[in-house]
C-alpha cells in the first residue's frame, strides 16, 4: 500500500514538473514577444506598410483616417527615410502606449497642435537639453519639448527611438512619400489590406510582419526556435511518463489474474487513475507557475497544456492496448 501511494505521488509530482516547466517556457515566449514588439517601435502584428499615390499630402492621408469608422483606433508611424530612429507619430482613439519611465505619452490634442512635442527612448535621456524644469530634444537645429521618456527593464531598440508628434503644420506641408508609413490597426476585428487600401486610397498596402506559424524565416517557429525545441522536449518528457507508469504497474496489471479479465475493464481502470493523477499534477504545477509568473494572456499556455493532456491520454490508451493484446497472445 505504501509503495502504491509513493508511486502515484511520483506521477503527480512528475506531471506537476512538466506543467511548471511549460509555464516557464511560455513566460519566456511572452518576454521574447514583448522585446520583439519594443524592437519594432511597439507595433503589433496587425501593422501594414502604406505607400500612397504620388503627390498625396500627409494631411490628406490623416483626413481619410479620421473619417473612417474601421480606423477609429489606430496609430500611424511616419518613419524618417534618412533616420530610422526618428518617427513622426499620429494616433486616434485607443492606441498602444509603449512602457514609460517618466512623463507621459502623446495625447490626441498633440496631433491638432502646430507645436511638435517628443517622446524619447531612455538612451536619449542624458542627451537632452534641460535649462530648467522642461527638457528639450535638439533635432535639425530646433529644440523640441520632451513630454516623456520610454523604456523598460529589457534592453531594446525602443531605447534609441525618438517619437515626434505629427503637427498640423507638418502634415499640411509634407508629402506622404517623404516617409516610410506604417499603420497599426489596433481594433478587435483586424482590417484587411484590401479594405485598408480602399479607405486610404493607397497605391500599395502590405503586411509588415509575417504571422504564419512555420514557413519563412520570420515565422513564429523561426523567431522562437529555442522555445519551440523546449516545448518539443516537454512533449517527449510527458510521453516518457507512460513508460514509467507501465514499469510501476507491471506487477499489478500484467499478471495472469488481470490478463484474463476483460481488456476494456483493465484499460478503463488504468486510464481513469492515470488521467486523474496527471490532471491533478498538471493543475497544481500550472497554478504554481501562474502564481510565480505574470502573464498578459493565458490562452496559449492553457491550449498547450490541454492539448498535451489529450495527447498523453490518447498515447497511454494506444500503448496500453498494444501491451495487453501482446500479453494475452503470449498466454
Amino acid at each position: 500500500m505504501r509503495n502504491f501511494f509513493n508511486q502515484k505521488l511520483l506521477i503527480v509530482l512528475y506531471a506537476g514538473i512538466v506543467a511548471f516547466l511549460s509555464v516557464v517556457i511560455f513566460y519566456r515566449i511572452q518576454e521574447a514577444d514583448y522585446v520583439m514588439r519594443l524592437n519594432n517601435s511597439n507595433l503589433s502584428n496587425q501593422s501594414y506598410q502604406i505607400q500612397m499615390k504620388k503627390g498625396t499630402k500627409v494631411s490628406e492621408l490623416l483626413e481619410r483616417v479620421t473619417k473612417s469608422e474601421e480606423l477609429e483606433d489606430a496609430q500611424i508611424h511616419f518613419q524618417d527615410k534618412h533616420n530610422s530612429q526618428r518617427i513622426y507619430f499620429y494616433g486616434q482613439g485607443k492606441f498602444s502606449i509603449p512602457p514609460m519611465i517618466s512623463g507621459s505619452f502623446f495625447s490626441t490634442s498633440d496631433f491638432t497642435s502646430a507645436v511638435e512635442t517628443a517622446v524619447v527612448g531612455k538612451d536619449w535621456e542624458k542627451k537632452l537639453y534641460q535649462p530648467k524644469d522642461q527638457a528639450y530634444l535638439k533635432q535639425d537645429g530646433q529644440y523640441i519639448p520632451v513630454v516623456g521618456v520610454m523604456g523598460s527593464k529589457y534592453k531594446s531598440q525602443l531605447d534609441k527611438q525618438v517619437f515626434i508628434s505629427m503637427s498640423s503644420q507638418r502634415a499640411q506641408n509634407t508629402a506622404a512619400s517623404a516617409y516610410r508609413i506604417i499603420i497599426d490597426t489596433a481594433t478587435k476585428q483586424p482590417v484587411k489590406s484590401a479594405t485598408l487600401q480602399k479607405i486610404l486610397g493607397a497605391q500599395k498596402v502590405k503586411k509588415l510582419f509575417n504571422t504564419k506559424l512555420i514557413t519563412k524565416k520570420d515565422s513564429w517557429v523561426a523567431l522562437h526556435s529555442q522555445q519551440a525545441l523546449q516545448l518539443v522536449g516537454i512533449v517527449v518528457m510527458a510521453l516518457l511518463e507512460i513508460l514509467f507508469w507501465i514499469m510501476v504497474s507491471r506487477k499489478d496489471v500484467f499478471t495472469k489474474k488481470f490478463i484474463t479479465l476483460n481488456r476494456d475493464r483493465i484499460l478503463f481502470h488504468q486510464l481513469a487513475l492515470f488521467s486523474f493523477l496527471n490532471g491533478l499534477g498538471l493543475v497544481l504545477g500550472t497554478m504554481l507557475g501562474i502564481f510565480k509568473f505574470s502573464f498578459t494572456t493565458y490562452t496559449s499556455l492553457l491550449m498547450f497544456l490541454g492539448g498535451l493532456y489529450i495527447v498523453l491520454l490518447t498515447a497511454f490508451g494506444i500503448i496500453f492496448v498494444i501491451i495487453l493484446d501482446k500479453k494475452k497472445k503470449e498466454e
